[in-house]
């Protein structure tokens, strides 16, 4: 073992809908704490509020939206990697993990040598991390005895660029929770996107001063970050499920996304491996989908499943096979 030497490993990003924060988990997430006993909907909290325990047995499950939320933060990691760290796509794989989410797998023997301190680095940069938005060009000037706000523009390279791009959104979605009266956010609203960073809008908006911009640039950093999980790129030593292989989370396949199919693809009808059918006796489950069908809910009760459907629910254990 002294003998060995280390060579070098993939950069590889992992997307998975278990650390996103999507709505729908309170539909079809629980938790269990296993020292008192307190249930609850959603992600597991971190330590249990009646006992302060922090062990937890977790059940999750996979939807429609969990996985278009996975989708859309793979594509800004894309985006990221080609435009700001020069990623060629010639040398870059994408895979369905068969389960709640995506890996992206970076080829390039330029990237294979860094170690775990320059990983990091790499996915902090995507997350945003500890970016501060002043560095960025934002700042407070006095022009003529006035002080007005100035700041990057849209189309600029890197975050400055993405920061404000994602500005308008922020304005838009949360305008009067951030100050801005009702009829503001009527106007921004009626505006086109291009059309409202036509306009010196750091200035535009009255009674904004820097550090109300610059809580509002933290917010639109959050919102164009891509929410890879930060121990599997950093893990030089870290073992990646092979695509063709089955998840035991689900009995759904990993394979390889084709980058121009990403947008289209359906990981409930792409990835499913199983054929025939087969019963089973559901505890309980939501209601889902496999295929071009719909399943459940299903509460107590024995049925009989196409078997990838079956498979799922025994994987999550939220079924049993019936002999």
């Amino acid at each position: 073992m002294e003998e060995k030497g280390w060579k070098g490993a993939d950069l590889v990003f992992d997307i998975d809908a278990d650390h996103l924060d999507t709505p729908c988990k309170s539909s079809h997430d629980s938790w269990k704490c296993k020292g008192c006993g307190t249930v609850g909907k959603g992600g597991a909290p971190k330590i249990c509020p009646k006992c302060k325990n922090d062990r937890m047995d977790e059940q999750t499950w996979l939807c429609e939206q969990c996985l278009q939320q996975a989708k859309e933060e793979t594509n800004k990691l894309l985006e990221i990697l080609y435009s700001d760290l020069g990623v060629e796509p010639s040398d870059l794989s994408i895979f369905f993990s068969g389960h709640r989410g995506y890996h992206i797998h970076v080829y390039s023997p330029h990237l294979q040598v860094m170690g775990e301190e320059e990983r990091r680095e790499i996915a902090s940069y995507v997350l945003g991390q500890a970016l501060d938005p002043q560095l960025h060009e934002l700042s407070e000037v006095s022009l003529e005895g006035v002080k007005v706000i100035e700041g990057p523009q849209l189309g600029q390279p890197g975050w400055r660029g993405r920061m404000v791009a994602g500005i308008y959104d922020v304005l838009e979605e949360e305008g009067e929770r951030l100050g801005l009266s009702p009829a503001q956010v009527k106007t921004i609203r009626a505006q086109d996107r291009d059309e409202f960073f036509r306009k010196p809008f750091w200035s535009s908006v009255k009674g904004f001063g820097l550090s109300t911009w610059k809580n509002i640039s933290l917010k639109a950093v959050d919102r164009k970050a891509a929410k890879v999980d930060t121990v599997v790129t950093t893990d030089v030593h870290r073992l990646i499920r092979l695509p063709g292989t089955l998840n035991g989370h689900t009995g759904l396949m990993t394979m390889q996304v084709r980058r121009e199919r990403l947008d289209e693809f359906d990981p409930f009808r792409d990835s499913i491996a199983f054929r025939g059918e087969m019963k089973v006796r559901v505890k309980d489950c939501p209601e889902f989908r496999l295929a071009e069908r719909r399943f459940g809910p299903y509460s107590n009760e024995e049925v009989e499943l196409p078997s990838y459907a079956a498979m799922l629910l025994l994987c999550k254990r939220r079924a049993e096979p019936v002999v």
